[in-house]
Formats: C-alpha cells, sequence, structure tokens
C-alpha cells in the first residue's frame, strides 16, 4: 500500500470515528491546589475511559482569580482550545480561609459559571459544569450554601464534597488515598452527566 493510500484510509477512519461518535470526551479541570490534589488520579481514570482531560491550576487561588487578567485569559485559551464536553471547577478553599462569606464565595462561582457558558455559547457548544465544593468539613455551610444556589442552574452541577469525609493530610488538603477515591467520585459524576 503506497503513502498516499495509507493517508487516505487514516483520513477515512477519522472521519467514520467522528461519523461513529469516536470523538472522546473533552474534560477541563479548573481550579486551586484541588484540582492538583486529584491531577494524577483523575488523569488516569481519564486515559482509562479514552476521555481527553486537561487541567488547569495554581495553588493559593481564589474563585474570583478565573474571572479577571491573566488566569481568565489562561481559562479563555483553554475553552477556546478544547472546547470542553465539561468543565469541572473545583475551587472555595483559598476564600473560605481569606474569611469571604459563602454569598461572596457564591458570587464568585457565579461568574465564572457564566464565563465558561458565555464562551460556551459563542463556540456554539454546551460545557456542563460540575463545582466542585471544598472536602474541608469546616466550611461554615459552603458545600450546601453552593448545592442550594449553583444546584438551580441548567447544566450545573454541585457535588458536595465535604460528604465523603476524606482523610486530610494537613486539615485541608485530602491524603493521596482520599485524592484518589475523590478523584473517582468526580469522573462518576461526569460520566453520569455526559
Amino acid at each position: 500500500m503506497g503513502h498516499r493510500s495509507r493517508l487516505l484510509t487514516l483520513l477515512t477512519l477519522v472521519c467514520l470515528s467522528f461519523a461513529l461518535g469516536g470523538e472522546p470526551l473533552r474534560v477541563l479541570f479548573v481550579g486551586d491546589s484541588m484540582v492538583e490534589a486529584v491531577f494524577r488520579p483523575s488523569g488516569k481514570l481519564c486515559k482509562e475511559r479514552s476521555y481527553r482531560c486537561e487541567f488547569l491550576f495554581k495553588r493559593g487561588l481564589r474563585t474570583d482569580a478565573w474571572t479577571s487578567g491573566g488566569y481568565a485569559l489562561e481559562l479563555l485559551f483553554k475553552l477556546v482550545t478544547l472546547r470542553p464536553d465539561a468543565v469541572v471547577v473545583s475551587s472555595g478553599t483559598n476564600d473560605l480561609y481569606a474569611d469571604e462569606s459563602n454569598e461572596r464565595v457564591y458570587e464568585d462561582f457565579r461568574r465564572l459559571v457564566t464565563l465558561i457558558k458565555s464562551v460556551g455559547r459563542r463556540l456554539r457548544i454546551r460545557p456542563k459544569v460540575i463545582v466542585v465544593a471544598p472536602p474541608i468539613p469546616n466550611d461554615r455551610g459552603l458545600n450546601e450554601f453552593l448545592a442550594e444556589r449553583l444546584g438551580r442552574e441548567e447544566g450545573v452541577w454541585v457535588m458536595q464534597s465535604k460528604v465523603y469525609r476524606f482523610e486530610l493530610w494537613d486539615g485541608v488538603h485530602p491524603t493521596a488515598e482520599s485524592s484518589k477515591v475523590w478523584a473517582e467520585e468526580i469522573i462518576r459524576l461526569v460520566d453520569r452527566i455526559r
């Protein structure tokens, strides 16, 4: 088989895979050190499912950092280039430790969700948004507050991580074993809503 024939065969297979729905699910993880905590186990689970997962995180960031300035530009770039089917947002811990009110944290998440949906509309995609609330036990009711408020929005799911009672090595960040379990729960939710 010549070079041209192989190329045509390959192009045909690629076209068939798209026609048959063979394009992998694209998932973007965005957030703070909590995304870093699930980076390896989520990446492994994505690979097992043939999902295309990309991660955008920075330790110490508050949720509002993703809606303005340089981090917003990074997020916009990822949204445009990946065109995700789902965006997993895990943030809020640093907001709590900065003594932000639940209302303020909710507003920051709402702006972030609005940004993701707005970019999605412009790209003619409808990414589902999964908000992963912090797993810390002393969250001042933030898990429930976010679930109540953001859970009303179409195309948004809120995962109340606190209910899993993960082991936290420093009182904030999940241990390696808890991170694996947390990643499995996040990916299960992605599986369910796809």
